[in-house]
């Protein structure tokens, strides 16, 4: 008996050993990036509505309203769609409402107009 109690005395001490060991820190994540050629906070100075959505253009990248009307890029479906709407109205922009009503991005975070007297 009394080598077996001797035998378990290391196993008893080793969950002391393990709880005074110092800790290892969690890894930290990086945060999220857009994807190569959008813009993060982007919200379009004006829109048109095509019949199916409401549209704004931002550089190059075309955005539509969302149910929470918050700005989110365009699938390729439908941009397909909206580039074949433009063909029978190509003076869409000349005719665009200016966005002083729908100011969210993706996030939905509110971006104000720019300049300090509404200039777009």
């Amino acid at each position: 008996m009394g080598i077996t109690s001797i035998a378990a005395l290391p196993v008893m001490a080793s969950p002391i050993v393990a709880a005074e060991t110092p800790m290892v820190p969690a890894a930290t994540v990086p945060a999220a990036t857009p994807a190569a050629g959008l813009e993060a906070g982007a919200v379009p100075s004006s829109y048109v509505y095509d019949g199916s959505t409401y549209v704004g253009l931002v550089g190059k990248q075309y955005y539509c309203l969302n149910v929470h009307k918050c700005w989110v890029p365009m699938n390729r479906t439908e941009t397909t769609r909206f580039v074949a709407w433009q063909r029978s109205h190509p003076d869409w922009q000349a005719h665009a409402t200016k966005n002083l009503n729908f100011r969210k991005n993706a996030e939905g975070k509110i971006i104000p107009l720019a300049g300090a007297r509404g200039q777009y």
